[in-house]
């Protein structure tokens, strides 16, 4: 009883000790990844309205009806981008990134979402950018609360939408949702060892315009010889009636001249000379009169010997 009791006791400390030791490795290298050095150039982004194009790089345009044309961010700052997927590297480099458990994840998540929200206090304060920077500010700081759900990074999300104009921001938000959600399923496999939780949902889905499929068969100057989908001309039903044909005509394989639907072309072809029973009785006299010859000669040359 005992034995069970220390046994159960000593796993628990080890499982205790184990969640410790991982959860500040892990903090310790995201705070390495995720410092305010590495993350200058994402604050000299909005330090002057200029700067704002080292950040808002990809946009999707959307035409809207009665609204016309808008454009909403589709991918993370790269900055930001880069820092993640170091931080992503490091765990991997120190054969980690499999040994951390859901609790170590939340707590690397809550640390991550600590460090990004000082950062993003900070431009707020003292940023000087046009309307576009704001707007990737605000779709960056989306996709950190998908992917780090925190209360800190939830409350800075009311006060970058306060510089943004109100109108614009009524027609962006349901884009803007959208697009984040769709940032962070597409980098699921760069950020998945220390992403806590990430349901999909029918809105996560692209919209036409980056969605849509493009035929590239128009633009190959060097078409391939075997098509990729074959042909569907032919039906079920003429592909039987074929094969029906073609099995009540005898095929000949020995004839050259018939072709693949079993019918034989209009050419003189000529046959070999029949076989009859006369022929036979003519090889048969002179098998007989060969035999008599060979016996007179032998006769003959014995006696002449």
């Amino acid at each position: 009883m005992y034995g069970e009791y220390y046994l159960s006791t000593g796993k628990q400390f080890l499982i205790e000790l184990r969640f410790v030791y991982y959860s500040n490795f892990a903090c310790e290298v995201a705070k390495e990844c995720l410092s305010q050095q590495v993350l200058q150039p994402y604050m000299d982004s909005f330090a002057h309205p200029a700067n704002g194009l080292q950040i808002a790089l990809e946009w999707e345009r959307l035409e809207l009806e009665e609204i016309g044309a808008i454009e909403i961010p589709v991918v993370l700052s790269p900055v930001l981008q880069t820092a993640l997927f170091t931080l992503s590297c490091r765990y991997g480099d120190a054969c980690v990134a499999h040994l951390l458990s859901r609790g170590v994840r939340k707590r690397l998540a809550a640390q991550i979402a600590e460090l990004v929200a000082a950062i993003v206090q900070e431009i707020i304060n003292t940023a000087d950018a046009v309307q576009r920077t704001w707007i990737q500010l605000l779709f960056d700081c989306r996709v950190l609360n998908v992917m780090f759900p925190d209360d800190r990074l939830i409350k800075l999300i009311p006060q970058i939408e306060s510089r943004i104009d109100p109108f614009d921001l009524s027609i962006l938000s349901k884009y803007l949702a959208r697009n984040a959600r769709l940032a962070v399923s597409k980098s699921l496999l760069m950020y998945s060892c220390f992403l806590v939780d990430f349901t999909h949902s029918k809105e996560d889905q692209d919209s036409q315009p980056s969605s849509q499929v493009i035929d590239v068969a128009p633009k190959s100057y060097y078409p391939p010889r075997i098509p990729l989908i074959p042909r569907l001309g032919r039906t079920a039903a003429d592909s039987a009636a074929r094969r029906v044909e073609n099995a009540k005509i005898p095929r000949n394989k020995l004839l050259t001249t018939t072709n693949l639907s079993g019918k034989i072309k209009d050419e003189k072809i000529q046959l070999p000379p029949r076989h009859t029973v006369e022929d036979d009785n003519v090889g048969g006299s002179c098998g007989k009169d060969r035999s008599t010859l060979k016996f007179i000669l032998c006769v003959f040359f014995s006696f002449h010997w």
